[in-house]
């Protein structure tokens, strides 16, 4: 290979030499900010749009009834970001530029196909799936709420699938620092849209959907935009596209057990709004808040994560074994130390966060008293889990990783909190103390 695309391709020369424990924390730290960033999409719209009437639980309730649809979503995109970059990461490895040319062809095609498909089928059953999903005790006017905003949030699926092709790239070479700021422009994007659609323009839940797509349409013109002028990915001309039947096979291989895993999560996340819904509308506006705030306090973790996945998947590629256990020793070690430094200020001012979303004493009471409950043990439990899920996607055996999601919310979480309430009725500690588990 010319030894100009070799070094090209090797443009993190730490991940296969540096210090792992600085090297993890490198990575990380930009693809954390990215990330949180990302997230402040959901925090942002959620916090608005609670601003529509504090003194109404149905605002933030839609919110939660709906999230584990938009989780799915992102969970089938994400899962081309983890095939792709998994294989990546070990075509770098390797200095593999023909293999690196199949897998962006393979996952533009995938991504293309899969967005077609699942904004077709949404489109259509979006209304069925969301009354499905609605507790017995959820409000028509939070049930029609959950429909204006999830109508509009379909618009963005196809910007969301194509702009994780170029993520997948960018993430598999160690680029997360370009990554961080493409997340960070569309979320300031967002920020900016989002209390001129809902109030100024007064469209309400359906103005925070349409920031939202605006946003993620930003994201895919800059992911585009940096692979485009990239000293690794202007390497990907149009001349060289090659959609491989076997390289989508091997995506395929890589992704699709990630998004099971996901998929199982979301599948939770509906069986556990159904529990918690079915107490109240307002306990499961308060779980939906704890939810969106946990979901901050882990952002450090899934950038570990990923930092691990990347070192650990080239390394694996060089056959560099012995910098693979200690990329997977020192990605627990770090991650149960920053998530633990986290806990304690959230535990801390969690009333008073609380209290910015909404003025009901049970919402803020509820959702206050869950994280005094349960953030510690699953901060420490959630650490070796998702280390030992980015070691085995690493190495290319993703059913080992999905085997553990399904373990943990298939086959003991989610029973665990039906027996519970079947013998002690509907009570929302049963639900803290499930999801410990």
């Amino acid at each position: 290979m010319d030894l100009v695309v070799v070094q090209k391709l090797n443009s993190n020369p730490h991940i296969l030499s540096g210090r792992i424990p600085k090297t993890i924390v490198s990575i990380a730290i930009p693809i954390f900010f990215g990330m949180l960033f990302e997230l402040l999409y959901n925090i942002s719209d959620t916090f608005f749009i609670s601003q529509i009437d504090k003194t109404s639980s149905s605002y933030i309730a839609a919110m939660g009834l709906i999230f584990p649809l938009i989780f799915l979503i992102v969970a089938i995109s994400t899962g081309f970001v983890n095939g792709i970059s998994t294989l990546i990461a070990i075509d770098v490895g390797e200095e593999n530029e023909d293999g690196v040319h199949k897998v962006f062809s393979s996952g533009a095609f995938l991504a293309v196909v899969s967005a077609i498909v699942i904004t077709t089928i949404l489109a259509i059953f979006h209304k069925d799936i969301i009354t499905f999903l609605s507790p017995d005790k959820m409000k028509d006017a939070t049930i029609q709420i959950a429909f204006n905003y999830f109508w509009v949030i379909l618009l963005g699926i196809p910007f969301l699938f194509f702009s994780k092709v170029y993520q997948g790239i960018l993430q598999g070479e160690g680029k997360t620092k370009i990554i961080a700021k493409a997340l960070t422009t569309s979320v300031i994007v967002n920020l900016i849209l989002d209390p001129i659609f809902i109030f100024t323009l007064e469209l309400n839940e359906k103005g925070a959907a349409l920031a939202t797509i605006i946003s993620q349409f930003i994201f895919f013109l800059l992911m585009f935009y940096f692979c485009k002028n990239n000293d690794f990915t202007k390497l990907l001309k149009l001349s060289k596209v090659n959609v491989s039947v076997a390289q989508v096979k091997d995506i395929l291989k890589q992704g699709v057990p990630s998004v099971i895993g996901l998929v199982v999560m979301s599948l939770s996340f509906m069986v556990f709004n159904n529990i918690v819904g079915s107490i109240g509308e307002e306990y499961l506006t308060a779980y939906t808040l704890a939810g969106r705030f946990d979901m901050v306090l882990f952002t450090p973790l899934m950038a570990l994560n990923v930092a691990v996945t990347i070192i650990i998947g080239q390394n694996y590629g060089k056959k560099q074994f012995d910098r693979v256990y200690e990329a997977y020793k020192y990605g627990i070690f770090i991650s149960i130390g920053v998530l633990l430094c986290l806990a304690i200020p959230y535990i801390i001012f969690a009333r008073e966060l609380f209290s910015f979303f909404s003025d009901i004493d049970t919402v803020v009471n509820t959702a206050t008293k869950q994280i005094y409950h349960i953030t510690i043990l699953i901060a420490i439990s959630a650490s070796t889990g998702f280390m030992a899920r980015a070691y085995f996607q690493a190495i290319k055996k993703p059913l080992y990783a999905l085997f553990l999601v399904v373990l943990r919310l298939g086959l003991i979480t989610i029973p665990l909190a039906k027996v519970l309430f079947l013998i002690f009725g509907l009570h929302i500690e049963l639900v803290w103390y499930s999801l410990m588990i």
